[in-house]
């Protein structure tokens, strides 16, 4: 975990990854494709007390067609830079979305020069 304000962001593409919302175990900001099971999911830990007790925050986004990342990268931005937050985001987590050239040219652009695929998708971060 990180030592000063800033939080990582994750996007989550998958449309059905609601069983797993629940085990991010560091705080972070996530924001998750809004379908009707990932909505069921978020909506059922909006209500529980875990959640209101944490620091991580937990938004649902609408799915362009294709590329997720690069359709909602600039809504993160806004909500997640230096100019909104005390420690700006410095991070991404992608879960469900491979590193495209097209996504990996889109994190270039918002300054996230270091990428790297994962298992579960990629990690884009500014170094």
């Amino acid at each position: 975990m990180k030592t000063d304000d800033r939080l990582p962001v994750a996007i989550v593409a998958r449309p059905d990854y609601s069983a797993e919302l629940e085990t991010f175990d560091s705080p972070v900001h996530v924001w998750v494709v809004d379908t009707p099971e990932n909505k069921r999911a978020v909506e059922s830990i909006w209500s529980s007390d875990a959640y209101r007790s944490g620091p991580t925050e937990l938004t649902t986004f609408k799915a362009e067609s294709g590329d997720n990342v690069v359709g909602i990268l600039q809504t993160i931005e806004d909500h997640h830079s230096e100019y909104t937050q005390p420690g700006p985001y410095d991070e991404l987590i992608v879960i469900g979305q491979k590193l495209t050239p097209e996504a990996k040219g889109e994190c270039e652009d918002f300054g996230f020069n270091q990428s790297e695929e994962t298992e579960e998708g990629f990690t884009a971060e500014w170094h």
